[in-house]
């Protein structure tokens, strides 16, 4: 049978991924099979006819133009090929398969480049399994298929001279002069009064023909007359009432059948049941959209996917990534790729902007930094040296160094003996050049102390006496001609002998 010579090319219905050529897309809108024109997703009438399709300035190659038809929208320009950046899409990156690559004749597969393909439907009586067209049991297809039989598809699996028995075919056998069961539950003939049939032939009988039916002797209907059944027929040497009561079709139970179904229906139960034929109008139990397009389309903005079921995709405020029915909502161009469902562009050194991901650590020529900052674990920064004279700038640098002696304090000043700034600890024994005494006073016990002005008495004339500050205050000498000074608790005086007294 016929098909669409161009049923295994890709049908674009969005962008994808460039060159990520993933297994898992599907159909963004599934195109219509030309069985599909004028009918609704429940196989009735549209209220409306099916407008085709037309070729966009982007698409190339063989499209479906939704309503039956077959769009040619042209080549490609030179070094580039069609497919090559998405189904029906110019390009040089991925290269998408065809149906035929793939092997494929019916249903919805993928390109290889994250893209579905359409490979059109299957000719009326034949259903897409597998991605092959398989002809279906149907009762009127003149085939007796392995799950009919007599009863209940009579129209393709007639006896044909025999009889239905327990739905299979018996040819009875009844030879010239042959009487009682005829192999298939029925009688060749009976015996005529006075005999009974016994192996096929007729022999003298005492009880056979005394009007009763004597079941001890072995007669039945199949054997004696007197046993002829009132009403139904003789089966297998019982009588049989036929019964047919709420049946259409099969088995009456009497080795006959109540009926036959039209053709498109097989006996099910006793009654006709529509077969299960993909193009019949009918989205029946076992039927979907991928393997029965024409049957069981998906509604418009809806998208088939490859298990079969009907899908709307999910596109809004995306650029790119999947739209929740195995397809695509777009492509990113080179040097993008999709993150979150969105174009972004490649991290890439050198290429003038500063991504994510780069700093002016790992990529200077993209993310310098300016002025007096400079790159600091990865991030720009500006040193704080305002009013410090050491210590970090928080850069990882230094506002400077201490000289001497001079530490550096939590505030970045150089403190210690020597920076003119008297402190703590300091004093005027650890650090005289912070804590010297000023004008008379002297350093004792690590304190400035003034000497006592007054410790000589005014009548001392010589020696010295303690000023208050660990030192001595000179009282005067002595002239020569009394050249030893007496000290004594009192007063201090010359004197001519060594030991001599104050001479006042």
């Amino acid at each position: 049978m016929l098909r669409a010579c161009f049923r295994l090319l890709p049908i674009l219905l969005g962008f994808a991924l460039f060159g990520a050529c993933s297994l898992t897309s599907s159909l963004d809108e599934l195109k219509g099979d030309p069985a599909d024109a004028g009918r609704g997703p429940d196989g009735g009438a549209d209220a409306s006819p099916c407008v085709p399709a037309a070729c966009t300035p982007d698409d190339c190659g063989k499209l479906i133009d939704g309503c039956g038809g077959i769009l040619d929208c042209g080549g490609c320009p030179a070094g580039q090929v069609c497919g090559g950046s998405g189904p029906n899409r110019c390009g040089t990156g991925c290269v998408s398969s065809t149906c035929a690559d793939l092997g494929l004749e019916c249903g919805i597969s993928n390109d290889g480049c994250g893209y579905a393909l359409d490979c059109l439907g299957c000719a009326p009586g034949e259903l897409c399994v597998g991605g092959k067209c398989a002809g279906q049991a149907s009762c009127g297809n003149k085939v007796c298929d392995p799950t009919e039989d007599c009863e209940s598809c009579t129209l393709d699996c007639s006896c044909d001279g025999g009889v239905c028995l327990g739905g299979a075919c018996c040819t009875p056998s009844c030879p010239s002069g042959k009487c009682g069961d005829d192999g298939c539950g029925g009688v060749c003939s009976q015996c005529a009064t006075g005999s009974i049939c016994q192996g096929g032939a007729c022999v003298a009988s005492t009880t056979c023909g005394n009007s009763t039916c004597d079941a001890a002797a072995g007669e039945t209907c199949a054997n004696c007359a007197d046993c002829a059944c009132t009403s139904g027929s003789c089966v297998s040497g019982a009588c049989c009432t036929k019964n047919c009561a709420g049946k259409s079709c099969g088995s009456d139970g009497c080795g006959g059948v109540c009926g036959s179904c039209a053709s498109g229906s097989t006996c099910t139960g006793g009654n006709c049941v529509l077969d299960l034929v993909c193009g019949n109008g009918n989205c029946q139990t076992g039927e979907n959209c991928a393997n029965c397009s024409s049957d069981c389309a998906c509604s418009s903005g809806q998208a088939c996917t490859s298990s079969g079921t009907c899908c709307t995709p999910q596109c809004s405020g995306k650029t790119c990534g999947s739209n929740g029915c195995g397809g695509s909502c777009g492509t990113c161009q080179s040097g993008f790729s999709c993150q979150s469902s969105n174009c972004v562009q490649d991290v890439a050194c050198g290429n003038g902007s500063c991504q994510s991901g780069e700093n002016c650590g790992n990529c200077p020529a993209d993310c310098p930094c300016s002025g007096a900052a400079s790159c600091y674990n990865s991030s720009c920064c500006t040193p704080q040296c305002a009013g410090k004279q050491c210590g970090t700038n928080a850069c990882g640098g230094s506002c400077g160094t201490c000289s001497g002696t001079l530490t550096c304090n939590g505030n970045g000043q150089c403190v210690g003996c020597g920076d003119g700034t008297c402190a703590s600890p300091e004093n005027c024994a650890t650090c005289p050049a912070d804590c010297g005494c000023s004008g008379t006073a002297v350093c004792y016990n690590s304190s400035c102390c003034t000497p006592d002005p007054n410790a000589c008495d005014q009548f001392d004339e010589c020696g010295s006496r303690p000023n208050g500050c660990g030192g001595n205050t000179v009282c005067g000498t002595c002239p020569p001609g009394l050249p030893w000074c007496i000290q004594n608790p009192g007063i201090n005086c010359c004197s001519s002998t060594k030991f001599g007294f104050c001479e006042l």
